[in-house]
């Protein structure tokens, strides 16, 4: 294939809608991974008490928002302290709160708040809308040329 075949075939490719189409297809990678992790934390996760032991400011796209600080022992006595940055949608943080934590026995960083609930499944539902948004963009700039 020579460049004069090429540039004759990239005139009828449309870069966008394969754009759209790409970033459609990693959102809903996405969506099933986060869901598929939560279940299975939430179904085979360990039970514990956690408290909010402190709280770590971030500035991302213009807005400040704060993350708690959450400190638990696992079963086997290991102390874990991590931020929770997953969700926490309609849940208020105060210090020294306790909360409960739902971990994974093979790696006790990842973790889930009981409190949430299935409130906590709103972010996969978000990037599968967003994503099908994304190829339906796609879809229509293909077939609009």
């Amino acid at each position: 294939m020579n460049a004069m075949e090429v540039l004759k075939w990239a005139r009828y490719f449309d870069f966008e809608a394969m754009f759209c189409l790409v970033i459609g297809g990693v959102l809903i990678a996405k969506a099933i991974s986060f869901y598929l992790k939560r279940t299975n934390i939430f179904s085979k996760g360990i039970t514990v008490k956690g408290e909010v032991v402190d709280f770590k400011l971030r500035f991302s796209s213009n807005i400040l928002s704060s993350v708690p600080i959450i400190r638990f022992k696992t079963e086997e006595g290991r102390i874990i302290e991590s931020e929770y940055t997953t969700s926490a949608f309609g849940i208020h943080f105060e210090l020294g709160m306790e909360v409960t934590i739902i971990y994974s026995k093979d790696r006790p960083t990842s973790f889930f708040l009981k409190e949430e609930g299935g409130r906590g499944n709103i972010l996969p539902v978000i990037l599968l809308v967003i994503a099908c948004m994304m190829i339906v963009i796609a879809i229509r700039r293909v077939f609009s040329i």
